[in-house]
């Protein structure tokens, strides 16, 4: 029998296509028709995908702008942000004033004597831990009350150094313990979890009879209360406040982290300061700037994507189509005067081709300006507060930059497509049941 390869033809046609053809043609048309509705589904829900993302960034740049809360908001500026940074609440008061930092907070940090190897054995008793504040000579502890003495249980069965370790951190006493090991050998370290005067630590060490004697005397070598013995732990370091000066005043923090010290300031201490750093709390231009941008940006790629499609092709365009000629009504006729003149102090104008340009000159000029000369722009929220959309842009914000790149992602998501498909067939029963 002659065969045919895939790579033969038959009258120089393609026996595949041939195949394909007959196999077409013998499908129902339903079958036919709900393949090609298929595809044209697919393609119209990808790029609705894209549309809604430039729709859901106008929607929310223009809400943004609206609010007169926007346009009064702060933040907060460091001279030098390596030493000490600063964050503002946004209906903080615009404020300037000095920090020097004379000391930071830091936890008590105390090292064992070298234990080689790794595994070294300890002796069998209870390692007590109590937290509490050391005077500056280490002569006297006074416990923290909110801080109860706690103990940890040093075998029976395995109590190597680094065993002993995971039984202190599992034991949530407000002492963590670390083992480092460098050339000269493995060192147990122990750190109090907090900053500050009150989170230094003593500990004592109880040795069972039972211990072997070389065991028991690394069991002991863990203990720290210099008020009675020097022998033990060494302090590396010793828990301390942060000392800081705000205008001159001098104050002592637990962290270095200040919190309103300056209403509605917060500041982080990085660093010792050998001058005054300068912090200023002012209006959030680069914010706003960036605000004015991205409407600027989302509108034109809302009307870009808009010129492409169809009128009337789904659902998603007529809402797109609406927000997009509400707003351009600001520069297209003579309904919203004062909106008009707010935007082109901002710098944000309307070319010949529709398209907004923004002067950043202009809007340099209108922020700094901010707060003393406000900006009302609440009319734009009415333009496009009306529309469905305003549902998904609360949950969909996409730069119209990165459309492109999310809307496959976004856009064609198994809930997004139900979702279109619904549209589509709720707006198809519209048509053909009038």
């Amino acid at each position: 029998m002659a065969s045919v390869t895939p790579s033969a033809t038959v009258d120089g046609i393609d026996p595949g296509l041939m195949v394909g053809a007959v196999a077409q043609a013998s499908r129902p048309k339903s079958e036919i028709s709900d393949a090609v509705t298929s595809v044209d589904t697919e393609a119209r829900i990808s790029s609705d995908g894209m549309l809604q993302n430039a729709l859901a960034a106008v929607v929310d740049s223009s809400m943004r702008m609206a609010q007169p809360a926007t346009w009064q908001s702060k933040a907060a500026f460091s001279s030098q942000p390596d030493v000490v940074s600063a964050t503002s609440k946004v209906d903080a008061p615009s404020v300037k004033f000095s920090v020097q930092v004379d000391q930071l907070a830091s936890p008590q940090v105390t090292t064992a004597t070298m234990f080689a190897p790794f595994s070294t054995t300890v002796g069998i008793g209870n390692i007590n831990l109590s937290l509490g504040e050391w005077n500056s000579s280490l002569s006297s502890f006074t416990p923290n009350p909110n801080w109860p003495k706690a103990s940890v249980t040093a075998g029976p069965g395995d109590v190597s150094v680094e065993k002993l370790r995971d039984r202190i951190n599992a034991a949530g006493v407000g002492v963590v313990a670390n083992v480092i090991s460098d050339a000269t050998g493995t060192y147990l370290l122990l750190r109090s979890s907090g900053s500050g005067v009150q989170h230094g630590f003593k500990v004592s060490v109880d040795t069972a009879a039972s211990a072997e004697p070389t065991q028991a005397a690394a069991l002991q070598s863990l203990g720290f209360n210099p008020a009675a013995s020097a022998e033990g732990m060494k302090l590396v370091q010793a828990a301390q406040d942060a000392e800081l000066r705000i205008d001159g005043q001098a104050m002592t923090s637990s962290s270095n982290l200040v919190q309103d010290a300056v209403a509605g300031v917060d500041l982080t201490l990085k660093a010792v300061s050998d001058k005054p750093v300068e912090i200023k709390v002012d209006t959030d231009r680069a914010s706003l700037k960036s605000l004015a941008r991205d409407f600027v940006s989302s509108f034109n790629e809302l009307q870009q994507q808009l010129e492409e499609r169809p009128s009337g092709d789904s659902p998603v365009r007529d809402d797109a189509q609406a927000v997009q000629t509400n707003l351009a009504s600001i520069w297209q006729s003579s309904e919203h005067p004062e909106l008009k003149q707010q935007l082109a102090q901002l710098g944000i104008r309307m070319d010949d081709q529709g398209a907004l340009q923004l002067d950043e000159r202009k809007l340099d000029t209108a922020l700094a300006k901010l707060p003393s000369e406000g900006v009302n722009l609440q009319a734009m929220a009415q333009m496009v507060s009306n529309n469905s959309i305003q549902t998904s842009a609360q949950n969909t914000v996409t730069k119209p930059s990165q459309a492109a790149s999310t809307s496959q992602d976004q856009g064609t998501s198994p809930l997004a497509k139900q979702r279109l498909i619904e549209r589509y067939t709720e707006a198809s029963i519209s048509e053909n049941n009038p």
